[in-house]
Protein backbone atom coordinates (compact mmCIF):
# COMPACT_ATOMS: atom_id res chain seq x y z
CA UNK A 1 0.00 0.00 0.00
CA UNK A 2 1.50 3.32 -1.01
CA UNK A 3 0.84 6.60 0.66
CA UNK A 4 0.12 9.54 -1.60
CA UNK A 5 2.28 12.50 -0.71
CA UNK A 6 1.09 16.09 -0.62
CA UNK A 7 -2.65 15.49 -0.47
CA UNK A 8 -4.51 17.18 2.38
CA UNK A 9 -6.37 14.95 4.78
CA UNK A 10 -10.12 15.11 4.38
CA UNK A 11 -11.99 15.78 7.61
CA UNK A 12 -15.26 17.45 8.48
CA UNK A 13 -14.00 20.78 9.74
CA UNK A 14 -11.26 23.26 9.13
CA UNK A 15 -8.76 21.96 11.63
CA UNK A 16 -7.53 23.59 14.79
CA UNK A 17 -9.03 27.00 14.08
CA UNK A 18 -12.54 25.52 13.78
CA UNK A 19 -12.04 23.55 17.00
CA UNK A 20 -10.82 26.66 18.81
CA UNK A 21 -13.76 28.71 17.55
CA UNK A 22 -16.26 26.03 18.66
CA UNK A 23 -14.62 25.81 22.09
CA UNK A 24 -14.73 29.61 22.46
CA UNK A 25 -18.42 29.70 21.54
CA UNK A 26 -19.30 26.97 24.03
CA UNK A 27 -17.24 28.65 26.75
CA UNK A 28 -19.15 31.89 26.30
CA UNK A 29 -22.48 30.02 26.30
CA UNK A 30 -21.68 28.45 29.65
CA UNK A 31 -20.10 31.59 31.16
CA UNK A 32 -23.35 32.75 32.86
CA UNK A 33 -23.57 29.44 34.72
CA UNK A 34 -19.95 29.79 35.84
CA UNK A 35 -20.61 33.37 36.97
CA UNK A 36 -23.64 32.19 38.96
CA UNK A 37 -21.59 29.46 40.66
CA UNK A 38 -18.77 31.86 41.50
CA UNK A 39 -21.26 34.40 42.91
CA UNK A 40 -22.67 31.71 45.18
CA UNK A 41 -19.18 30.93 46.53
CA UNK A 42 -18.30 27.92 44.38
CA UNK A 43 -14.90 28.92 43.03
CA UNK A 44 -12.57 25.91 42.93
CA UNK A 45 -12.44 23.80 39.74
CA UNK A 46 -13.27 20.63 41.68
CA UNK A 47 -16.37 22.23 43.23
CA UNK A 48 -17.45 23.78 39.92
CA UNK A 49 -17.06 20.41 38.15
CA UNK A 50 -19.12 18.72 40.86
CA UNK A 51 -21.89 21.31 40.57
CA UNK A 52 -21.95 21.14 36.75
CA UNK A 53 -22.25 17.34 36.92
CA UNK A 54 -25.00 17.70 39.54
CA UNK A 55 -26.90 20.07 37.24
CA UNK A 56 -26.35 17.64 34.34
CA UNK A 57 -24.55 20.26 32.24
CA UNK A 58 -22.48 18.46 29.63
CA UNK A 59 -19.18 19.53 28.14
CA UNK A 60 -19.04 20.73 24.55
CA UNK A 61 -18.39 17.17 23.41
CA UNK A 62 -21.07 15.66 25.64
CA UNK A 63 -18.81 14.36 28.40
CA UNK A 64 -18.73 14.85 32.15
CA UNK A 65 -16.91 17.73 33.83
CA UNK A 66 -13.58 17.20 35.60
CA UNK A 67 -11.46 19.70 37.53
CA UNK A 68 -8.99 19.92 34.65
CA UNK A 69 -11.79 20.55 32.16
CA UNK A 70 -13.11 23.36 34.36
CA UNK A 71 -9.63 24.85 34.81
CA UNK A 72 -9.20 24.94 31.03
CA UNK A 73 -12.62 26.55 30.65
CA UNK A 74 -11.72 29.20 33.22
CA UNK A 75 -8.45 29.84 31.41
CA UNK A 76 -10.31 30.16 28.11
CA UNK A 77 -12.66 32.69 29.73
CA UNK A 78 -9.68 34.31 31.52
CA UNK A 79 -11.35 33.97 34.92
CA UNK A 80 -9.42 33.77 38.16
CA UNK A 81 -5.93 32.44 38.69
CA UNK A 82 -6.44 29.83 35.95
CA UNK A 83 -6.13 32.46 33.25
CA UNK A 84 -3.18 32.12 30.95
CA UNK A 85 -0.38 34.42 32.07
CA UNK A 86 0.28 37.48 29.98
CA UNK A 87 3.80 38.43 29.12
CA UNK A 88 5.01 41.81 30.19
CA UNK A 89 7.84 43.42 28.25
CA UNK A 90 10.51 44.84 30.50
Amino acid sequence: MTKEVGLPRKRGGHGASANRRAADLYAYEIAPIIAELKASGIVLPRAIAHELRKRQVRTARGGAWHPTTVARLLARLRIGCWAAPTRVKV
